[in-house]
């Protein structure tokens, strides 16, 4: 014990001690989570035990090397006792052995933890070496590895070696570092041992854990992949499923709006219309319940996408109310739409959603409301942190029907839930209407709520931040003929007496209010002592004890208050206004839901007419029409158009073809894919209506066709193919366009969607004001053809059969039309002199076709004969007998006018 340690190797093995514990205490932490309790505690007390050993070994080693190098290390106070470095070493908890070089490796040193370890006493092994205490292929490791260690002249980490002890086979992790005397000779090989039989049969076990743990991983994710794909393939099907769901339901629901529409149309008799809208009102239920659920799929899908357009705000919401207007009238409701003053109109929004959501929860409101009022309340919400160019407005939908309990208001939002579940339920529906309306707020970036109490009515509202359209402002033309006029309004509903006062006060009118009719006769009387009195006065019909019609006829009872304007407010299922209502004292009639843009428009138009002297009849004013203008005008002409139809059921046929008819164009009929190729061979159209799912060959696969000719220069190039399907699935437009169609229209076709697109894609033209006149919107089937009509007698310049049909369809408007008639015909003929005159033959030739046209129409048939000659010579350049032709036309025309008025005597 007396030679001297070697300070290099020295502080290599402190270092190498200070890294494996660093090590150790780092593979604690992160083993922690993922063993176990009791392994977590056996590595950390094996941790703590191998710092302890590595520090306790470092005083060791520096004990020892200062004993021996005192002088250089400045510690001559120490004492050199050699019982103290042994009693360093003994309590080592780790072993700790040391190896005479020069004497063939034998033993030297050995501590306590030794002793305990190999199970022989310090005694029995100092001198002796490993063969004398190991079998021979242990021994022989254990000396290779010593000669090896003092070969390098470094410290020797051997992390795992097989021990045979008295106590059995062990498993060591060994560290062993050669020491040197200070003639750099080696002369002790010191080492220490770790037992880690424990930790390797743990760490044997947790590989095992692991192996399997990850076997299981695998396994579980060969099974998710297979449930994804799984998955995938059943939303693919369900999304078909859907897709033939909704074309076989549409197809048949196409025929049947389609057929009911034309016979409104046809103007039938009250009692068959009154079935006809019976049967729209009831497939535009069922196509609601088909968009719920599509609309639900595609939600789930995460396919449904949301626009922002450019809107007018108010619009929307009278349209909303208007729709739903029939449902309140028949449950004798009110319905009222409060657009309050100062919220933006013109927005940026997806109209569509928009219009989905306030629908689906008035359509609710009316159905749990029997009684009193549905109230949509529009307003803007003062918010700063609202971004620039944006207004925050909240919509609310207020009724005052049956509530609903805490249990019920809880679900009302789950998908396929509605407060009364029960098979006797009172209310129908799918359950899905409020799930999806809260989808679509929430993609809006918003939140939908409701406030509700069982007999007490509930309010649903949301809020939606919204850009501004700053391209358009809201112009409120001024109306001074209504400026101080004041104006009484009588309703028991406070909700309609608010919203009427607030608009009208607007306009600059004195309005009062009153809760009932006995109310508002004391209100009047005061009023006229007070030289003060009302010059008009807006009566609900439907009141308790003194309604409407009760309150006009005691208004009209006093002689100084007969000069009041009575105006009749009303809506749920009250008579139909006429010429009885001026006996009871009413000068007009304004029906209910009242709408915001036009309603102070019609009192000022009421209460001019009414000033102006028109006492002693009722004032009538179309709101519909005042609201719309030149719109319910609008119509589009196709004539000399030729558009090929493809679609297999016959129904939709007829339907297609009398729309088209009915703006003059020239329609073929075809049922499947395969004859519309053959008919588009043959000759070119202006338009193609295909629809996509047909017998033989689909609609995707003729227009692929189609383009093919197209490219290839067999037909017309511009020809464009209008989509035509059932199916309203998201991804249905696209295919249409990848199969080369030009765009895409949803069944049931609707005639003002498919004007719509012949606009859009520039077919025919607007008719003006005066063709209009000429023609009226309806058109009577020509069936006449210009190549093999017989010429009419002389004197047959009215055809009977014709006429009549016109005037079934005309009805009180016929004789009106005839005037009309004959005024645009003498017209055309000064139209047809002039082109003459000037060489026009283009002018010449449309005049003419135009008569020609018009007169069939009319039942004039002679003149109408004469017309088509005439149009005939313009086509062929021959336009020397044309003086002759018109000459003739003028005398037939005045002929015609007689016998017209000859047969509307008789």
């Amino acid at each position: 014990m007396k030679n001297h340690l070697h300070i290099k190797n020295i502080s290599k093995f402190i270092t190498h001690l200070l890294y494996i514990t660093a090590l150790l205490i780092s593979l604690l932490i992160i083993a922690s989570y993922n063993l176990s309790e009791e392994h977590f505690r056996y590595l950390m007390l094996t941790s703590v035990a191998l710092a302890g050993c590595a520090l306790l070994t470092i005083i060791g080693v520096m004990c020892r090397c200062y004993i021996n190098t005192s002088a250089p290390l400045g510690l001559n106070n120490i004492p050199t006792d050699q019982n103290i470095l042994e009693e360093i070493i003994d309590n080592i908890p780790t072993v700790l052995f040391g190896k005479d070089v020069a004497n063939g490796y034998t033993y030297n040193i050995m501590n306590k933890a030794g002793e305990d370890f190999f199970g022989f006493t310090r005694e029995e092994m100092i001198g002796k070496d490993d063969f004398d205490f190991f079998n021979e292929q242990e021994a022989l490791f254990f000396r290779n590895t010593d000669v090896g260690v003092v070969a390098s002249n470094k410290i020797v980490d051997v992390p795992c070696e097989q021990v045979t002890t008295k106590d059995g086979t062990m498993l060591v992790h060994t560290r062993k570092v050669p020491i040197y005397n200070k003639k750099g000779e080696p002369i002790i090989l010191l080492g220490i041992v770790e037992d880690i039989t424990e930790r390797r049969s743990n760490e044997i076990e947790l590989q095992k854990y692991q192996a399997e743990l990850q076997e299981m991983v695998n396994d579980r994710t060969k099974k998710l992949i297979v449930a994804v794909k799984k998955a995938e393939e059943l939303n693919r099907l369900k999304s078909e499923f859907l897709a033939t769901m909704s074309h076989e339901i549409r197809t048949p629901m196409n025929g049947i709006l389609g057929m009911t529409e034309l016979i409104l149309g046809a103007r039938p008799t009250e009692q068959v219309e009154n079935y006809a809208k019976t049967v729209i009102n009831s497939g535009e239920t069922l196509l609601r319940i088909i968009d719920d659920i599509l609309d639900f799929s595609k939600i789930e899908a995460g396919k449904l996408k949301i626009e922002a357009l450019p809107v007018d705000l108010l619009e929307i919401a009278d349209d909303v109310a208007a729709l739903y207007s029939v449902k309140a009238r028949d449950k004798a409701i009110e319905l009222v739409v409060h657009y309050k003053p100062g919220t933006e109109q013109f927005v940026i929004i997806d109209p569509v959603r928009i219009r989905q959501i306030l629908g689906n929860l008035i359509s609710n409101a009316i159905k749990f409301t029997d009684k009193g009022y549905v109230e949509l309340v529009i307003e803007g919400v003062e918010d700063p942190l609202t971004p620039e160019n944006h207004t925050k407005i909240k919509f609310s939908v207020k009724d005052t029907g049956i509530g609903m309990d805490d249990d019920a208001k809880s679900i009302i939002f789950e998908k396929f839930l509605q407060a009364d579940n029960s098979t006797t339920r009172k209310y129908g529906g799918t359950g899905l209407g409020l799930s999806i309306c809260q989808s679509l707020v929430e993609m809006m970036n918003g939140n939908i709520d409701v406030q509700t109490n069982v007999n007490e009515g509930s309010t649903f509202s949301f809020e939606l931040t919204v850009e501004i359209n700053k391209n358009e402002i809201v112009t409120q033309a001024a109306r001074p003929i209504l400026k101080n006029i004041r104006v009484l309004v009588v309703d028991d509903l406070p909700t309609i007496c608010d919203l009427v006062q607030e608009q009208l006060m607007m306009a600059g009118m004195r309005c009062d209010t009153a809760p009932s009719g006995e109310i508002a006769l004391q209100m009047m009387h005061r009023a006229y002592h007070e030289n003060d009195p009302y010059k008009i006065a807006v009566l609900d019909y439907l009141m308790p004890e003194i309604n409407g019609e009760m309150l006009a006829c005691s208004i009209n009872d006093h002689v100084y208050l007969r000069d009041t304007c009575l105006i009749m407010l009303t809506a749920a299922g009250n008579p139909v206004a006429d010429d009885k209502f001026v006996k009871k004292g009413f000068s007009a009639y304004i029906a209910k839901p009242i709408k915001n843009q036009a309603f102070v428009d019609v009192i000022s138009i009421i209460w001019d007419q009414y000033s102006a002297g028109n006492k002693n009849k009722l004032i009538r004013v179309n709101v519909r029409n005042y609201l719309k203008g030149e719109k319910d005008e609008e119509r589009l002409s196709l004539s000399n158009l030729n558009i090929l139809v493809a679609e297999d059921n016959l129904v939709n046929q007829v339907f297609i073809k009398e729309i088209l008819e009915d703006m003059e164009a020239h329609c073929t009929i075809v049922s499947n894919g395969q004859e519309a190729i053959n008919a588009v061979a043959e000759g070119g159209y202006d338009l193609i209506i295909m629809d996509c799912l047909m017998p033989v060959m689909d609609g995707y696969e003729a227009t692929r066709h189609i383009c093919h000719m197209k490219a290839n220069g067999e037909t017309r190039m511009y020809m464009p193919i209008i989509a035509l399907t059932a199916n309203a699935m998201d991804g249905d437009r696209q295919k249409c366009l990848d199969a080369g169609m030009d765009d895409y229209a949803a069944k049931p076709l609707r005639k003002q969607e498919l004007m719509g697109i012949l606009k859009k894609w520039g077919l025919g033209k607007e008719v003006s004001m005066e063709e209009k006149k000429d023609l009226n919107e309806t058109k009577i089937s020509d069936e006449i053809k210009s190549n093999n009509a017989e010429i009419p007698k002389k004197n047959s310049l009215l055809d009977k059969e014709a006429m009549e049909n016109a005037r079934s369809i005309l009805k009180d408007k016929y004789p009106e039309m005839v005037d009309i008639f004959i005024k645009n015909s003498w017209e055309r003929l000064e139209e047809i002199d002039k082109s003459f005159e000037s060489t026009e033959t283009e002018i010449l030739k449309r005049a003419a076709h135009t008569l020609k046209s018009t007169s069939r129409q009319m039942g004039a048939m002679r003149l109408g004969h004469l017309a088509e000659r005439l149009e005939k010579c313009a086509k062929e350049g021959d336009t020397n007998d044309v003086p002759n032709k018109l000459e003739e036309l003028k005398i037939c025309l005045s002929a015609t006018g007689r016998e017209y008025k000859k047969a509307q005597s008789n």
